[in-house]
């Protein structure tokens, strides 16, 4: 997670879940400590504890606390003019999507994505002397392949050409032949991103 006082942050989100594995996993020590400790093993030599310092470990959290104190300043810099990027990584199951996009039938555990689409349009809806365009990709790697995942979207200029990740000459990072929608509104952006979502591997 990036934000205008440090490059990249990294914060821990622990799975929300009654049957939490206290007994090995120490969280609260600090706020930005986790703790791991297993049982001893035959070699009395054997490393039986860790430790490391994040920038947050936020246990228990819920999404809008998450949203709050991790993504909206990154969402508000980028409204400002800065690059900002939000990554969820962990093994399969670990709660990575349901960070990003939250639940369908629960608008209280909506995800980072939807409520950082509901900021945006809320802050040009707030600032009709600006004239801002916004507009929705979404692409999946899955084994060192890129998925345009609005793929399947009716288009005037259909193209079979494959996806493919160049610079321009403004050094920025595109992807060639992407679908790129246009949208004027959150509800507009919303319906992009559950489309997308459900057309992932």
């Amino acid at each position: 997670m990036a934000s205008s006082s440090s490059a990249v942050k990294v914060v821990i989100r622990t799975r929300p879940t009654a049957s939490f594995a206290q007994d090995y996993i120490k969280v609260g020590e600090s706020p930005q400590q986790l703790s791991v400790k297993i049982p001893k093993s035959d070699n009395p030599n054997a490393q039986d504890s860790w430790s490391w310092k994040f920038d947050a470990v936020l246990h228990n959290a819920s999404q809008e606390t998450v949203y709050l104190e991790q993504v909206q300043p990154i969402v508000q810099q980028v409204l400002r003019g800065f690059n900002g990027t939000i990554m969820c990584y962990g093994q399969t199951g670990a709660g990575k999507t349901f960070t990003q996009t939250g639940s369908i039938d629960s608008y209280q555990n909506r995800g980072l994505t939807p409520r950082a689409i509901a900021e945006v349009f809320h802050y040009f809806n707030d600032m009709p002397q600006y004239d801002a365009t916004v507009s929705v990709s979404y692409l999946e790697i899955h084994n060192d392949s890129l998925i345009d995942l609005l793929s399947t979207l009716p288009t005037e200029s259909p193209t079979t050409e494959p996806l493919s990740v160049f610079e321009d000459k403004k050094g920025q990072t595109e992807v060639k032949n992407q679908r790129v929608v246009q949208v004027t509104s959150e509800e507009e952006a919303l319906a992009l991103l559950f489309e997308g979502t459900t057309n992932r591997t």
